[in-house]
């Protein structure tokens, strides 16, 4: 029994080193660098790059994940005020569920100034909780998008707002 007790108490330990254990991502066409958890994985496309949390629980037909993208600033938005109002627009527009917005400001490690738009929506019959980062510098807008169902436990909310704030752009 003893043995069985310091063999979970390793395996918990080294489960907990392990979730803190940091892996670099550089998106070097972007002048983008972030770190996040060594469990989550990387995924790059030409307008998007998906971050994936492990999965929760087998089964588990939900995984979360940040989703950040990048938009040119024009003469319309090119003030993160003008740019968070054209988000609330689209975002009502492409659901028309979405409610109880919330913005705050939000700075990276790097001190980097940004904003947060928070909502609620239902996404494929899913209610969801969205949060958006915006930051912009040059002649972009860099968006990291964190979606989780609202309900139920949410295990990686800490670990996505950390990945966030080590957003660095150069």
């Amino acid at each position: 029994m003893r043995y069985r007790l310091i063999l979970i108490c390793l395996l918990l330990c080294s489960q907990m080193i392990q979730a803190r254990e940091k892996r670099p991502y550089t998106r070097a066409d972007w002048q983008l660098s972030l770190e996040h958890p060594d469990t989550w994985r990387t995924k790059e496309y030409d307008e998007k790059t998906v971050l994936n949390s492990p999965v929760e629980k087998s089964g588990d037909p939900y995984q979360e994940q940040i989703v950040i993208s990048r938009e040119l600033l024009t003469d319309n938005n090119s003030e993160i005020s003008l740019f968070i109002a054209a988000s609330e627009q689209s975002i009502s527009a492409g659901l028309p569920s979405a409610k109880n917005y919330v913005i705050k400001d939000i700075r990276t490690k790097s001190g980097l100034k940004g904003k947060e738009l928070s909502y609620e929506a239902e996404v494929s019959g899913i209610p969801m909780h969205i949060s958006r980062s915006i930051f912009m510098q040059g002649s972009y807008a860099y968006i990291l998008t964190y979606a989780r169902p609202v309900s139920g436990l949410h295990p990686f909310d800490k670990e996505a707002i950390a990945i966030v704030r080590t957003l660095k752009l150069w």
